[in-house]
């Protein structure tokens, strides 16, 4: 195979004219640019919204509920103090169950559903209640200041 041999076998690192020239045709593994192994890089910030949601967040739901099955002769949920954005879950299986078919979970509890509230305080789109004692501690919610940032509906309920 004389003539065909390949491009890399027959090159040879140029002599450099200096010993000083840090070019000296050869690359070496340990140079002084590159990270030591144990450092993570750290991850570029995300752009545009967190998360698509396909669904409603709770608290949307739980207002579309309120607007929709809030009257008639045995309402599933209904407001306490609407100008304070309380209100109350007055069937908590129907309401979960209903939660439950919108994120398609069939299996879907009042426990599960009370628990997404209570983290959905914690990022503020529920709030604790105003003035406890006023009002019932069980079933008993109160929308935050994201959920009134979020909704011109529940803004004109609460100004009004």
């Amino acid at each position: 195979m004389g003539s065909a041999a390949h491009s890399w076998e027959n090159q040879v690192p140029q002599a450099s004219t200096s010993e000083s020239d840090p070019d000296d045709g050869y690359r070496s593994n340990d140079s002084e640019e590159s990270e030591p192994a144990d450092v993570v890089p750290k991850k570029k910030p995300r752009k545009g919204p967190k998360r698509i949601h396909k669904t409603p967040h709770l608290w949307e739901f739980l207002l579309d509920t309120l607007r929709d099955r809030s009257s008639g002769p045995q309402p599933v949920i209904r407001w306490v103090d609407a100008k304070k954005g309380v209100f109350r879950i007055e069937n908590s299986k129907a309401v979960a169950r209903d939660w439950g078919i919108r994120k398609n979970n069939p299996n879907m509890k009042y426990e599960n559903m009370a628990r997404g509230i209570r983290f959905s305080r914690d990022e503020g789109y529920f709030a604790p209640l105003p003035t406890p004692g006023q009002y019932p501690k069980k079933k008993c919610f109160c929308f935050g200041k994201l959920a009134r940032d979020n909704s011109a509906y529940l803004r004109s309920i609460m100004n009004a």
